[in-house]
C-alpha cells in the first residue's frame, strides 16, 4: 500500500486535481465540529467540514448470503456427569483454559479447569452428519402473505425453519402486532412454492441476495446507536 498508493496518487493528479489526506487531519476536524465517529460522518470530514456535507438520510449495507459454506456439521458425543448424572455434551465436559491463564498453551493446573474427569459412561458417539441449507426462502426476501389475520401485507424474512412435515417462515414488517410473527407451510405447499414462486399461504415478492440497502434517519440512527469509538472502548 505504501508503494502503490504514490502511484495511483501521481497518475489521478495527471487528470484532476487530486490532494492527500490523513486520519489525523480527519479526526480533527469531527472533534473541532463535536461530531460522534461514524463511518459516514468521517468521509465528511475527510477535508473540510460543513454541514451541507451531511444529509438527513443514510444507506446503511446489510449483507445476505445466498447459502452457507458449510456442507457437514458435527454432533457431538454425550457423557453421563458424575456430579449430577445427568447427561452432557462433550463441549461441555472439557479441558478449558481459563481467562486469567498466562498463556494459550500453557498447561499449569492454575491455568485450566479440567472438566473431563468428570466424564463417565459415554451415551453417545460424536458423528459428522451432512446439511443442505438450500432453501427457497432465505433471509432478506420478500413475501405477500396470502391467509390468516395478516393477509395481504409484505414481509421481510428473517430465517425459515423445518419442523416435522411443516416449514415455519419467520418475517418482519411495518407495525407489527406481535414480537415474532410467523407462518406455517406445509411440505406441499413448499414444493409448489419452489417451483412457482407462490402458493396459497404466501407469495414470493422479490428475492433479495448480497448486499441490502436500509435507509434510516441519520439523526434518529445516532440517538438509537452508540458510535464507533465506544464500541472499540467496550
Amino acid at each position: 500500500m505504501n508503494i502503490s498508493r504514490w502511484r495511483i496518487y501521481e497518475s489521478i493528479s495527471n487528470e484532476c486535481p487530486t490532494y492527500i489526506s490523513y486520519g489525523y487531519i480527519t479526526s480533527l476536524n469531527r472533534k473541532t465540529n463535536n461530531l460522534p465517529k461514524f463511518h459516514y460522518v468521517d468521509a465528511a470530514c475527510i477535508k473540510k467540514f460543513t454541514y451541507k456535507t451531511l444529509t438527513k438520510s443514510i444507506y446503511l449495507i446489510e449483507q445476505k448470503r445466498c447459502n452457507d459454506r458449510c456442507m457437514s456439521t458435527f454432533w457431538d458425543a454425550k457423557y453421563i456427569d458424575s456430579r449430577d448424572g445427568k447427561e452432557k455434551k462433550g463441549s461441555e465436559l472439557s479441558y478449558k483454559r481459563l481467562p486469567s491463564a498466562t498463556s494459550k498453551r500453557t498447561t499449569r493446573r492454575e491455568d485450566v479447569e479440567n472438566d473431563r474427569i468428570y466424564r463417565q459412561k459415554k451415551t453417545k458417539k460424536g458423528e459428522f452428519r451432512f446439511v443442505c441449507n438450500s432453501r427457497c426462502l432465505k433471509a432478506g426476501d420478500l413475501i405477500r402473505i396470502n391467509t390468516g389475520k395478516r393477509k395481504g401485507i409484505i414481509g421481510e424474512v428473517t430465517n425459515s425453519q423445518i419442523e416435522r412435515n411443516k416449514y415455519k417462515v419467520c418475517f418482519i414488517y411495518d407495525g407489527q402486532d406481535v414480537k415474532y410473527p410467523s407462518i406455517s407451510i406445509s411440505k406441499d405447499e413448499y414444493n409448489i412454492l419452489k417451483e412457482t414462486g407462490k402458493c396459497d399461504s404466501i407469495s414470493i415478492v422479490r428475492t433479495r441476495r448480497g448486499m441490502i440497502w436500509r435507509k434510516f434517519d441519520r439523526i434518529k440512527y445516532e440517538s438509537e446507536n452508540v458510535d464507533q469509538y465506544n464500541k472499540i472502548k467496550k
